[in-house]
């Protein structure tokens, strides 16, 4: 396994360091080669791992035999709370989801590379009802109109979204916290924000009151959306 010495470690950045590794392992490429940016050195010229891999006609079983590894690295991870979160995880589709864009997951890892937990960003268009939202909430995070074809007191609005997150069953909330979770994720969104814009996250739950509680007690505000089986939950940028 890649020597992984990061505490936040993209997983964008794991099937990268993988992909690496199982070139090494398999003789397709040396140590020496690389540069310290992970650019390839050959004939004078730098190379991106894709394009150096793209010469070989087994650049695709290496690609598997990379994420089959980085996934079983995954399935050390356990969140018996949550079906949904442990599978997203360890079934692959974490993996998907990256290679597709539709999400960034990163892994909290401790001195010994063990996954203590994990997370994933995306973006989102909440649709909502005027109502559901106070009009100084409103304001704040900037409504758009829906097209004609909407029911007329429906809004949506840009946000970013917490989608997954969740601790592995061998550690502890002592070993890190909901607050940890929370300043890690607000500290990449920060810094998204600073060049892109944007004014709020969102979260989703279980339709679980202890829940719900738990997450407003780290500042976010329950939505009065027409869900049945989520609440919504969101949090502005000032609020953080």
């Amino acid at each position: 396994m890649p020597n992984i010495s990061r505490t936040i470690y993209p997983l964008q950045i794991a099937l990268e360091d993988f992909l690496f590794d199982e070139s090494i392992k398999i003789g397709l490429l040396t140590v020496d080669q690389l540069t310290e940016s992970k650019t390839i050195v050959e004939n004078d010229s730098e190379l991106s791992l894709s394009q150096y891999l793209s010469r070989f006609d087994s650049s695709k079983e290496i690609k598997k035999a990379a994420e089959a590894r980085l996934l079983s690295f995954l399935s050390s991870f356990s969140c018996s709370k949550n079906q949904d979160v442990h599978n997203f995880l360890t079934t692959g589709r974490c993996i998907s989801f990256e290679k597709r864009n539709r999400s960034r997951t990163y892994l909290v890892l401790n001195e010994e590379n063990e996954i203590l937990g994990y997370f994933s960003l995306a973006l989102k268009t909440l649709f909502a009802q005027r109502k559901s939202l106070t009009n100084s909430l409103r304001k704040k995070i900037n409504p758009g109109k829906c097209r004609a074809s909407f029911p007329e007191d429906l809004d949506y609005y840009n946000v970013f979204l917490i989608g997954q997150i969740g601790r592995n069953d061998s550690f502890e909330s002592k070993d890190f916290s909901l607050s940890d979770f929370f300043s890690e994720i607000f500290s990449i969104l920060v810094e998204v924000q600073n060049k892109v814009g944007g004014s709020s996250i969102l979260i989703e739950v279980d339709n679980n009151q202890k829940l719900i509680d738990l997450y407003k007690e780290h500042g976010f505000q329950h939505l009065d959306t027409d869900q049945e089986d989520l609440s919504q939950l969101l949090i502005l940028f000032d609020g953080i």
